[in-house]
């Protein structure tokens, strides 16, 4: 098993961030607008599982990560898979990293007139999902709804007067 990270060369820093955070791995340009950042030898991919095992937050990015483990204890000294998920805190980076990953930020005018709508948007496929949308609500306010795409789930924070938690966490 390897693992990859890829990402636009817009964002090619964030790979040599990573590299040179981790000491391993290599940086390879995939295409002319992607590059990968693989870390393939057994000694950094088992020093990457024990990072992620037990640390994961996502139930249905934990189950990949059960898929991964099994194909790397098919070629390696077999790690026992370690169930328990993390539940962020307004604390921590994590809210920032997943916001990065697959959040967002919104200003919208409306029609013709001087009003606008400011929202932050962070999505996720799967019910397993569901309930880490539902806590980062504790966290920063907003509710959890069904997207318009089947088998989506969105928190939003609508409003200015309701991203006061939002902007403490941010800033």
């Amino acid at each position: 098993p390897i693992f990859v990270v890829t990402q636009s060369n817009f964002d090619l820093q964030v790979l040599k961030y990573i590299q040179q955070t981790l000491g391993f791995g290599r940086i390879n340009k995939q295409g002319s607008r992607t590059s990968r950042f693989i870390v393939e030898d057994i000694a950094s991919v088992t020093l990457l599982v024990a990072l992620f095992n037990g640390n994961m937050v996502f139930p249905i990015k934990q189950s990949s990560f059960v898929l991964f483990l099994e194909a790397f204890n098919k070629r390696s000294q077999p790690v026992e898979f370690i169930s328990s998920l993390v539940t962020p805190t307004i604390h921590d980076f994590w809210l920032s990293g997943i916001t990065d990953a697959e959040g967002c930020f919104n200003c919208s005018l409306l029609g013709n007139s001087k009003a606008y709508r400011f929202r932050f948007l962070l999505s996720q496929l799967g019910e397993a999902n569901l309930t880490v949308l539902t806590h980062i609500t504790t966290l920063i306010g907003g509710v959890v709804r069904t997207h318009s795409k089947p088998g989506v789930n969105e928190l939003i924070v609508n409003g200015v007067r309701k991203m006061e938690q939002v902007f403490k966490y941010f800033d």
